[in-house]
């Protein structure tokens, strides 16, 4: 009689265990698509890399790790465009800068703008999350639409530079037949 109240105290104890399990939720995350454009004026084909580096709210570079990004690259081509894609699982305030660095070609001028982008995460009623990106041009706060850089190819040639080299031709020229 012992081993059956062992038996049926097991039993309830593991339905009463089966019942009480809590079911787990999977966690929310809002994802952000922050767009980067390459544009050139002129021929080329160089890679450029872009970097998104997590700052704090006065822009310097922060170490703590609220979201899943610390620094983010991607490499683009002239006339290409992608994104940084950043997941965030919590409500909050992140900031980050994108820069441009070119490969080293004294024919190119580069965009060095940096850009200042500000995302604010919020809790929505059902308990989701919600986004609100702004990208800024760093130097002249004025909001953007996407972040987009514009690299130049140095003129090879200068007019001016041709105008004064067929002005000593046609003076030398003038001299020759003064002289003739």
């Amino acid at each position: 009689m012992a081993k059956k109240n062992k038996i049926k105290i097991g039993a309830l104890l593991l339905l009463a265990l089966g019942l009480s399990v809590t079911p787990i939720c999977a966690k929310n995350v809002e994802t952000v698509k922050i767009p980067v454009e390459c544009k050139s004026e002129g021929k080329n084909d160089s890679t450029y890399l872009y970097t998104l580096e997590k700052v704090d709210a006065v822009g310097k570079t922060e170490r703590r790790k609220t979201d899943n990004v610390e620094e983010s690259k991607l490499f683009l081509k002239a006339g290409d465009s992608e994104d940084f894609v950043i997941q965030y699982e919590e409500p909050g305030e992140y900031f980050y800068e994108i820069r441009q660095q070119g490969p080293d070609n004294a024919d190119m001028d580069y965009d060095e703008t940096v850009y200042s982008v500000d995302v604010s995460v919020k809790e929505t009623e059902n308990g989701g999350l919600e986004s609100n990106v702004s990208i800024y041009d760093k130097d002249s706060l004025v909001k953007k639409n996407v972040v987009a850089f514009t690299n130049k190819t140095k003129r090879l040639y200068n007019p001016a530079f041709w105008w004064a080299v067929f002005g000593w031709v046609l003076l030398i020229l003038s001299i020759f037949i003064v002289k003739g």
